[in-house]
């Protein structure tokens, strides 16, 4: 109690620096820290947005999970005149910084410009004082020259397009007439006032600066113009496409030029007919998930749709797919092709996710033992998952595992179609083995309880489908999950939680470490009694932020570092925004989100049913619960509410 408040209090406003080997931001522990926020850019008076000077509103960023602001210090309110400092305006930023520390909240200061001033057809930035300093080109280059006239709003950006935009800046960079040394008082008093604050994460010299005279020298638009059109274009699309595979001293995904990839998406998993979802069509979908900061979906390919027939394999849907997949590609989003079930079947009181003509090859036990023994009632929606306890449901995934009946031949036809058809697209980027399998016939093994030998029981299956896989796509992921609490359990004897202890596919290929991915996923049980609207007990924010949430990340990564490859959260939530920063919707998702931060942790969340009816740029509160970090549609919200002008409640 005495030395917590201190060790997080230390860790909210500690002076960050750069790693030499990885160019990451690193904490004086050591630990690497993610920054997720927002620009506040007041360009006209009063220079700052009065809300920032209650508290309380950086007690909400920080609850939406922002823990940086590019905070403008406007060099005409801090020096309206050359000879006058402004020293209300600097005592107003100072309140503004030391707010945001109260919450942990970094400050970049930025000396902020977009044209730089009135006189050359933008906002002021600069004072008019300065501009006196800098002269003047001929008359007959003087503004809007060669524009006939002022650009619109909208395309303030042409201003720079001007001769004396050009002949200015150029002036600023050869320090014409000392004007350097205006700068260097701006920075001077900046750096004096706020420079011992520890939450001042950084000085941002000048924003977006322009080529410089490009009239007189023409080469000043190469790396500016030229370089940029030329590669850019190449530079995105291998970005967006390229395959992606592991790290194999981090575990980290990384692309053909070893750049750590992090993935936040969601879960596309239509149970029912039609089996997939129509908006994912349209190839605008996939433009808003990105806008959202979507780049990865977990896809369902289900095998009904598929294969509803045993000798019938459905063109139209493949063609679905691949539609899907390919309008992903469009935006540079990946996609996990996901063999989902939740139950199996029908036959076992589930959502039928295999055709009825696959349970048929599987013998049913003696009747006595059928569906729902040893229950006495089919479980309700939302109990589905007691089906797992019936020994119907243990039998059939036991027969599967054992490959009764050469049962794996039909997940290798499966897998065949899949890989035969999209293995080529770059931007798959990785196929789902089965999603959450259960442990096997408990009923005949009880030990198959403990996942440590559910897990070997896994492996051989797993093994099979990686080696069918391999035979028509070599490089493609491979994601494999243990029993769902597999995750939860400790290393016993060496051997992890999960009882795989090794990748599959490593007995007949070295390098499945570089092609293989722990797929995991987190709940917290004790949270599914409450509604999730309402507020969350400290107690249970204890016992599943503070100790199962870490937990599970600790131990995926411990067991990822023993088997190779990488790992990945390819389920969590269940949340939705409802305005209460203390509700568990938001303090649940927050938690998980920040750990997955912490980690450098890919996720998707559960689940789309949520979104697509909603599929809308302009709806943002459907876009709030993809990230705590709101990504750009978020970014987008705050600076049209919070960080401007209008009325909002915070």
């Amino acid at each position: 109690m005495i030395l917590l408040p201190k060790f997080f209090h230390s860790q909210a406003h500690a002076k960050v620096t750069i790693d030499d080997d990885t160019g990451y931001f690193v904490d004086p522990q050591g630990f690497i820290k993610l920054f997720h926020g927002i620009n506040c850019v007041h360009k006209v008076a009063p220079f700052y947005f009065p809300k920032l000077l209650d508290p309380h509103s950086f007690r909400v960023l920080r609850d939406w999970g922002i823990n940086v602001i590019r905070l403008e210090f406007n060099w005409i309110a801090l020096k309206p005149q050359e000879n006058e400092i402004s020293r209300e305006y600097l005592d107003i930023i100072e309140t503004i910084i030391d707010n945001a520390g109260l919450y942990g909240v970094y400050i970049i200061i930025d000396l902020h410009q977009d044209g730089l001033s009135k006189r050359l057809g933008a906002i002021d930035a600069v004072p008019n004082w300065f501009m006196d300093k800098i002269k003047r080109p001929p008359y007959l280059f003087q503004y809007p020259w060669p524009l006939t006239k002022d650009p619109s709003k909208s395309q303030w950006f042409l201003t720079y397009a001007t001769y004396e935009s050009a002949h200015v800046f150029e002036s600023i960079y050869k320090n014409v007439s000392g004007i350097w040394n205006y700068f260097a008082e701006y920075w001077m008093i900046t750096t004096s006032r706020f420079g011992k604050k520890d939450n001042v994460l950084g000085y941002n010299l000048i924003n977006e600066p322009p080529p410089g005279n490009f009239y007189l020298n023409p080469f000043l638009l190469l790396p500016s113009l030229l370089w940029i059109m030329i590669l850019l274009p190449k530079f995105f699309h291998s970005q967006a496409h390229a395959k992606v595979t592991i790290d194999d001293d981090t575990g980290y995904f990384v692309n053909p030029q070893g750049f750590i990839k992090l993935f936040h998406g969601i879960n596309c998993v239509h149970k029912v007919a039609p089996f997939y979802f129509p908006k994912l069509l349209d190839p605008h979908s996939f433009r808003v998930l990105r806008d959202w900061g979507i780049n990865v979906i977990r896809l369902e390919f289900n095998w009904i749709a598929l294969k509803p027939q045993e000798n019938e394999i459905s063109r139209e849907y493949l063609d679905i797919i691949e539609t899907i997949i390919d309008n992903a590609g469009l935006y540079g989003v990946y996609i996990i092709i996901d063999l989902h079930q939740d139950g199996l079947s029908k036959r076992l009181g589930a959502i039928d996710a295999v055709p009825n003509w696959f349970m048929d090859k599987i013998k049913r036990p003696p009747y006595l033992f059928q569906y729902p023994w040893p229950l006495t009632k089919d479980p309700s929606k939302s109990q589905w998952f007691l089906t797992y306890a019936t020994y119907e449901s243990a039998h059939v995934f036991e027969s599967i595992y054992k490959n009764v009946s050469g049962i794996w031949n039909y997940f290798a036809e499966y897998w065949m179609i899949t890989t035969s058809r999209f293995g080529k697209k770059d931007n798959v980027l990785g196929y789902n083995l089965i999603n959450e399998p259960p442990p096997g016939n408990f009923y005949l093994n009880p030990f198959l309880l403990l996942p440590n030998n559910a897990g070997h029981n896994l492996l051989s299956f797993y093994d099979y489908l990686v080696n069918v896989i391999r035979q028509t796509d070599k490089n493609t992921l491979i994601f494999y999950e243990s029993v769902t609490y597999g995750i939860y359990f400790p290393f016993v004897n060496g051997i992890p939680g999960t009882g795989i202890q090794r990748v599959p596919g490593l007995l007949q290929d070295e390098t499945a470490r570089k092609k293989s991915v722990l797929s995991y996923h987190y709940y917290c049980w004790l949270l599914e009694s409450t509604p999730s609207t309402e507020n969350m007990p400290s107690w249970k924010r204890y016992l599943c932020d503070k100790l199962l949430l870490n937990y599970a990340f600790n131990n995926a990564r411990s067991i990822v570092k023993y088997t190779g490859g990488g790992r990945f959260l390819t389920e969590f939530g269940l949340c939705l925004p409802d305005g209460n920063p203390d509700s568990i919707n938001t303090v649940e998702c927050n938690a998980v989100m920040s750990a997955a931060d912490r980690n450098f942790e890919s996720w998707t969340y559960w689940d789309g049913n949520e979104l697509f009816p909603n599929l809308n740029i302009n709806n943002i509160s459907v876009g709030l619960i993809i990230d705590k970090n709101f990504f750009c549609i978020y970014c987008q919200f705050l600076l049209e509410s919070f960080c401007s002008a209008r009325q909002t409640n915070l």
